[in-house]
């Protein structure tokens, strides 16, 4: 598990070390490809020297690669935080033409309103009788045709209203910095300051650390499986029944089945596991102490001993 979390905290670390070098070359007038390659180099050049860190001069190249690389990621969080403000500016300017906007047209509904109301109470106050209808007919019209043109530029600008008030930013995230310097009364350039170093420490030491970790953790040493006594007391009698006719000099090979369980019978007082018989002799053809015929071929019984147990124990 310490292994994974090693592996992850070098691939997250280098990734964001990469990401803030990125915004701090670009914004030197660097294309993007070309500060992202930077990034990954100086990434690099850091875990190798890590690697090495027990050669010579390597801990002063340490030192000065993570020293510069919170003071760039430093700056690449600021350029970060720059394009957002940056954004948060635009769109306050944009709001505040569009409120500018808002209050132009609401004076000119106004305006025609009371214009409107003008002319109304002119043609109700000239024209009491259809005689006056007639004798006022082109005043009437003229008059008729303004209300008309002003009801059309009502109806345009009360439609522009409407678009302008969904357009409108009813609410502005608040920034993280405004934030805190509410609670704390500290000046946004100081906390901006405090947060960007503290976050840039933390990724330069990312990586460095994931690859001291992995060098830390060592192999678990492989749990030797001890000889069952049981298994290692038949292949012993196995052994040194079959190798009766090698010490005695009047054969070389190994007993059959049938001989073999009966001369265990008679001197051990009980038989030989049938099951097992087979089975070690396999294992010793294997291990070249006997062939396929069962002949002999190592005379040497512990060393036979030895080979059986050994194959037994690396099989499982």
């Amino acid at each position: 598990m310490i292994k994974l979390f090693a592996i992850l905290l070098i691939i997250t670390g280098s990734f964001l070390e990469v990401w803030y070098y990125a915004y701090r070359f670009t914004n030197d007038g660097i294309e993007t490809w070309l500060a992202i390659v930077i990034g990954i180099t100086l990434t690099l050049l850091l875990c190798i020297a890590v690697l090495k860190r027990n050669n010579k001069g390597v801990r002063f190249l340490i030192f000065t690669l993570i020293i510069y690389s919170i003071l760039a990621t430093s700056a690449g969080q600021s350029f970060s935080l720059s394009l957002f403000q940056k954004e948060e500016i635009q769109e306050d300017v944009q709001e505040e033409y569009r409120q500018d906007e808002i209050q132009e047209i609401k004076n000119r509904l106004l305006q025609i309103d009371e214009k409107y109301s003008q002319i109304q109470s002119g043609i109700n106050e000239t024209t009491q009788t259809l005689h006056d209808r007639g004798v006022y007919r082109t005043a009437l019209e003229k008059a008729e045709n303004q209300q008309l043109l002003l009801n059309e530029e009502r109806s345009q600008l009360q439609d522009r209203l409407i678009e302008l008030r969904q357009e409108a930013i009813t609410y502005r995230k608040t920034n993280i910095y405004e934030f805190y310097n509410r609670l704390t009364f500290m000046p946004e350039d100081w906390l901006q300051f405090f947060f960007q170093t503290w976050l840039s420490i933390f990724i330069a030491i990312m990586a460095p650390l994931g690859i001291t970790t992995l060098q830390a953790e060592k192999p678990k040493p492989e749990k030797k499986m001890e000889p069952d006594q049981a298994w290692i007391k038949l292949i012993e009698n196995w052994v040194h029944v079959n190798w009766f006719g090698v010490r005695s000099k009047k054969s070389s090979n190994i007993l059959n089945e049938t001989n073999f369980f009966e001369y265990t019978k008679t001197h051990d007082g009980k038989e030989f596991p049938k099951k097992y018989y087979n089975k070690i002799k396999a294992i010793a053809i294997k291990t070249r102490c006997i062939n396929n015929s069962g002949t002999i071929i190592n005379n040497n019984e512990p060393e036979v001993i030895g080979r059986i147990v050994n194959y037994l124990l690396k099989v499982g």
